[in-house]
């Protein structure tokens, strides 16, 4: 039996080296996956937590989170790059914060946590405001 395609969030853990670049050696993704059909439509129930109650909220999310990973604690929410999957007429739309295009398998990575087998993936590398996280900010100040 077939997995569903997914939607939802992400992040990648990465490290940051002495320029604060995103280091992705030993990189971990941590997915919020979403079963919908091939246009968007969740199939079951989900505990949205976002404002409309129709997906997930980055930094509502990662507050639940990790208060089960101690190693993880200390950073805030918008730290470490990340993203959201959306699907929409059999497409795969990846919003992903600037800094992930950096790390050559991140597409591939995604894929396989939200089964976009059979999509047509497309990558948007949103530098908005909206994605930045720690390498950003700091290229800020």
């Amino acid at each position: 039996m077939s997995e569903h395609v997914s939607k939802g969030i992400f992040w990648f853990i990465c490290g940051f080296n002495e320029m604060d670049e995103c280091v992705f050696s030993d990189n971990e993704m941590i997915a919020f996956p979403v079963p919908c059909d091939r246009n968007g439509q969740v199939i079951g129930h989900s505990d949205f937590n976002s404002k409309k109650g129709n997906a997930y909220n980055h930094e509502k999310t990662w507050t639940s989170f990790v208060k089960h990973r101690k190693d993880l604690r200390k950073y805030g929410w918008n730290y470490f790059p990340r993203g959201r999957v959306e699907i929409s007429g059999g497409r795969a739309f990846l919003y992903v914060n600037i800094n992930i295009i950096r790390y050559e398998n991140f597409q591939r990575d995604i894929a396989d946590v939200f089964h976009l087998d059979g999509l047509d993936i497309r990558v948007i590398a949103d530098n908005s405001r909206h994605y930045y996280c720690h390498e950003d900010d700091n290229g800020l100040q």
